[in-house]
């Protein structure tokens, strides 16, 4: 390239700086396909390569994990993951939040998607809240943009955060903990469209994995290596081979409606028991749920006894062992010990591990 007669050396000096550092931006960003093949936009990642196998990884907190399938991995979950004290809801069944759940270590999340209600749902169940919490109740309500699709649980008034925002939290966790892999499994009440806009706006679409029905799951390195970690079942119009896969044809699960601990089996629910992930629903159902409840049923006594029932009856250990409350009682370090990561677990509840 000829300089310009009219240019300094100054300037030129300048001009050729302005060049090398828009080639370096460049050459940082990674365009990001959508699973159906259309760029979604540019991620900056950091300088941090998984590709190299000898890089030490910590999967899921644990680098003894990275080789494992999905299908071999014990996810800590959360039931009504949404559902939080710290954000104001009516009748929680989690202390905090998403971003905190995930900042304690759990990584199944089991949530809703909703569109608002109607006005006059939201008056029926106005009068009866306690007058002493109404104040707070419309202080929720009026900050919400009833457009939006929301996580909510039956009733949006009650407590609801947008999807997108949600969502977004995860994908910002993911930015920072790049090593990680999160399961979602949705109870889908909106349109798939309107889900994929949600994930498409809060950037985590980027990181979905797309399973091919009855293939084997991939490893946690797989996933993380290829920036897929993020796993998306929906329960009612997930569809086979894309990103929002089916759950039901790829999971089964036990009752959800247990009202006595000792009433937990592993009888199916949901699902079939050939289905390779298997979700424990481990909490009790009430119409306002307890932390006295989940202190009893999330001890790692009990929380064993009820795998030890799968393992026995169909030799599965469970894939998400959800509960309410997860921040009372013992389920990171019971989930630990499932997948082998703490001292001395029981020979026969550890999640299988192709290396042995």
């Amino acid at each position: 390239m000829h300089s310009s007669p009219g240019r300094t050396k100054g300037e030129r000096l300048l001009l050729a700086l302005h060049l090398v550092a828009f080639a370096l931006v460049v050459l940082v960003g990674v365009w990001h396909e959508e699973p159906g093949g259309r760029l979604l936009g540019t991620h900056f990642t950091s300088s941090v390569s998984f590709e190299d196998d000898s890089m030490a990884l910590a999967c899921n907190g644990a680098a003894l994990l990275c080789d494992r399938r999905v299908d071999e991995v014990t996810f800590a979950a959360t039931h009504n993951s949404m559902s939080s004290q710290a954000d104001g809801w009516l009748w929680p069944n989690q202390a905090t939040g998403i971003r905190g759940q995930l900042e304690s270590g759990i990584r199944g999340f089991l949530i809703d998607a909703h569109y608002w209600e109607s006005p006059g749902m939201g008056a029926f169940l106005l009068a009866r809240v306690p007058s002493n919490l109404r104040l707070a109740f419309l202080s929720h309500v009026v900050r919400l943009h009833p457009s939006d699709v929301y996580l909510c649980h039956h009733i949006c008034a009650a407590g609801a955060t947008r999807l997108t925002d949600s969502l977004r939290e995860v994908d910002v966790y993911l930015d920072a903990h790049p090593d990680q892999v999160v399961i979602l499994d949705i109870e889908d009440h909106v349109l798939p469209a309107d889900a994929e806009r949600s994930f498409r706006e809060s950037s985590l679409l980027d990181r979905v994995y797309v399973h091919e029905l009855g293939t084997p799951w991939p490893t946690l390195r797989e996933l993380i290596t290829q920036r897929r970690q993020v796993i998306v079942q929906a329960e009612n119009a997930g569809r086979a081979n894309t990103w929002y896969g089916p759950m039901y044809r790829e999971a089964w699960d036990t009752s959800y409606h247990v009202e006595a601990g000792e009433s937990f089996s592993c009888a199916r629910e949901r699902g079939h028991t050939s289905q390779s992930l298997l979700l424990l629903n481990h909490w009790i159902s009430r119409n306002t749920p307890s932390t006295a409840d989940a202190a009893r049923v999330n001890s790692e006594s009990a929380l064993l006894e009820h795998v030890e029932a799968c393992v026995t009856t169909t030799g599965k250990t469970p894939n998400l062992l959800a509960v309410d409350f997860a921040a009372v009682g013992d389920l990171l370090a019971t989930v630990a010990k499932l997948n082998g990561v703490l001292p001395e677990p029981s020979p026969s509840l550890v999640s299988a591990d192709p290396a042995q």
